[in-house]
């Protein structure tokens, strides 16, 4: 686990300065704008962070909403997106965290990254204290081999783990779904880093890693290309032959099933979320909101969603704020294991 420690230790360390140095340069509780803002925001233009590298399911998702939220939001400002990568998601989260709490700068997140990083104490982020735009999607998780590996299903990974002691798990950064899927697999991993899902997914492939977990429709493309087999999904299987990757799931155990934990995987699904920092106004939260409620069911949108295999499930900011606090009270029931398996 030397790689992992190491790596950890690095994205805490890099997380926790920026953070420390955005909290200085916009202490949270002072808006810096006017209660009443109806027709005033916005007045330039916003920028949408993306936390991780091009080309991934984040980046994916906000540069398919942004000209959208350009189209919908008053006074025709632009809607930016900028990738700030770094520390698994954390490095762009806390440079939004730490911004003037003014609209003109929001982050494309999931709540479990943040929850995760949080109980483990390698950020200086309360989840809690974002302020929530809204929900774009949400997508179970895959357990993924090499269509090339020699596991046929997770009995076989499992079998492997025993005799060897541990599988090697390509992945982005901890999250509390690596940590709690696997250790309800009975699965003991050594993690290998990567910027982002397409990495880790070649790794897979050149044998580098064994096993990989991200969420099921950044896998959705390598999946139907046959590069990697789908071994368990983590949380609800689609239910509609509209849904993407419907075919795909048709007959792969579900977490819940594998491990007789009903409701676990449930918990473990990803919600891609927007949010902008703590102490935004209300009245600039709801003009966000509204925006990104009328992008996402806007017909065009959703034409090209489907296009790319992808499905806007859409939720209000009072909605995701209830799904932030969800996540927070969930997450924190496995807080002993989460910082056990992080200190390792």
């Amino acid at each position: 686990m030397r790689r992992t420690r190491m790596s950890l230790a690095l994205a805490s360390a890099l997380a926790l300065a920026l953070g420390t140095q955005a909290a200085a340069q916009s202490p949270a509780g002072s808006p810096a704008v006017d209660g009443d803002c109806e027709g005033g925001y916005p007045t330039r233009d916003i920028t949408l962070v993306v936390p991780y590298s091009p080309g991934g399911g984040f980046d994916t998702w906000a540069r398919l909403i942004a000209p959208f939220l350009t189209r919908h939001l008053p006074n025709q400002v632009n809607v930016l997106v900028e990738n700030r990568s770094g520390a698994g998601g954390l490095v762009g989260v806390t440079e939004v965290y730490g911004a003037a709490a003014d609209g003109s700068t929001i982050v494309i997140t999931e709540p479990g990254i943040l929850v995760t990083s949080a109980i483990a104490g390698t950020t200086i982020i309360d989840p809690a204290q974002l302020r929530a735009i809204g929900r774009v999607a949400v997508s179970p998780e895959a357990i993924v081999v090499a269509a090339g590996a020699p596991w046929q299903d997770i009995a076989a990974v499992q079998e492997h783990a025993a005799t060897t002691g541990f599988v090697r798990m390509a992945n982005g950064g901890i999250a509390a779904v690596n940590v709690v899927s696997f250790d309800a697999l009975g699965l003991n991993w050594e993690g290998v880093f990567h910027e982002g899902s397409s990495e880790s997914i070649l790794s897979l492939i050149r044998g580098d890693t064994d096993i990989s977990i991200f969420t099921y429709t950044s896998l959705l493309d390598n999946i139907k290309a046959g590069d990697v087999r789908m071994l368990v999904l983590v949380g609800t299987q689609p239910t509609s032959p509209e849904q993407p990757g419907f075919e795909e799931a048709q007959g792969v155990p579900t977490l819940d099933e594998v491990t007789g934990q009903e409701g676990l995987g449930a918990a473990l699904e990803q919600h891609r979320i927007i949010a902008a920092p703590p102490g935004t106004p209300d009245c600039v939260v709801d003009i966000l909101s509204d925006a990104l409620m009328a992008s996402l069911t806007d017909p065009e949108l959703v034409a090209q969603a489907r296009a790319a295999d992808l499905l806007p499930v859409p939720v209000d900011a009072a909605g995701t704020q209830a799904i932030i606090e969800n996540t927070v009270t969930t997450l924190n029931e496995y807080a002993d294991l989460i910082r056990e398996k992080l200190s390792e």
